[in-house]
């Protein structure tokens, strides 16, 4: 995969988030059609051409192969997951930038199978820009969905915690599994805590400038769990629940911030899940 220039060169940095959909557990489950699914993956990015990209549910062994093959981008996993989890957390990051750093952070219990066998949690990578005088702390999360209230209030607070310790400019990323038309009439909500943290979700900002996400109707309408996505799996649950969200950049930073993965090719969607691509002025 070739790169348009070096980031920084071309004055923005592209960040893209994606629910790949590519389990795999111990060779007695694998989702459907992985192998083509990569290769639109793979497409898209070489379409793309970003410069971070954060993935959730990337379990499968091969994909992660293809993936450690693109030119360009180096492939940051977390270094570790807890002895009593037989899967490790799924969340994968492709970096154009040098990577300094990395940590791992582990959410609370859940209560579904997958969620039971997978590591949920939070991976914070630190970059260096290419001025080499500042830094960038990316976090991808893949937060949990069931269970009571306040066991997910604690799985918010947790996001929170960590993402407020980000120093400079910060991004917040991936798969919330909360919905913007609902979750943001919630305080304790994980979108509503990086807002008060002084987070900007990308999608909403970039669509109604000021106006508060719950009352945001062009975001509310940028599904990414859809049943327009020929994948999706769960007829009664639909939303936005993948975001991107920024802190510490300049004011006017934000250039873009769209879906991604979100058309078919010949009839076939990339993930049960579509994407967000946003573009942020360095």
């Amino acid at each position: 995969m070739k790169s348009d220039g070096e980031v920084g060169v071309r004055g923005r940095l592209r960040i893209v988030t994606l629910n790949a959909w590519c389990p795999s557990v111990f060779g007695l489950y694998r989702a459907a059609r992985i192998g083509e699914r990569l290769q639109l993956i793979v497409r898209e990015l070489e379409r793309l051409q970003p410069d971070l990209v954060c993935f959730q549910e990337m379990w499968d062994r091969q994909a992660i192969g293809v993936l450690s093959q693109l030119e360009g981008f180096e492939v940051v996993r977390p270094p570790h997951r807890p002895w009593f989890k037989p899967l490790d957390s799924g969340l994968l990051t492709l970096s154009r930038l040098k990577v300094e750093s990395q940590a791992f952070y582990p959410l609370g219990r859940a209560t579904r199978l997958k969620e039971t066998v997978a590591a949920k949690g939070l991976h914070v990578t630190r970059h260096t820009l290419p001025t080499e005088r500042e830094v960038v702390c990316v976090m991808n999360v893949h937060n949990g969905v069931h269970g009571p209230e306040r066991r997910r209030r604690r799985q918010a607070e947790h996001i929170a915690e960590i993402a407020d310790t980000l120093p400079g400019k910060a991004i917040v990323t991936g798969d919330l599994n909360a919905d913007s038309r609902k979750h943001y009439r919630e305080d304790w909500t994980p979108m509503q805590r990086l807002l008060d943290l002084g987070y900007l979700d990308a999608a909403a900002e970039h669509l109604a400038p000021g106006v508060h996400p719950r009352e945001n109707r062009a975001a509310h309408e940028q599904l990414t769990f859809s049943s327009e996505n020929g994948n999706h799996r769960s007829p009664i649950r639909e939303g936005r629940i993948d975001y991107i969200f920024l802190r510490g950049f300049d004011a006017g930073a934000l250039q873009a911030a769209r879906r991604c993965f979100h058309e078919p090719v010949d009839g076939l969607h990339a993930s049960d899940h579509f994407g967000v691509c946003v573009d942020v002025e360095l």
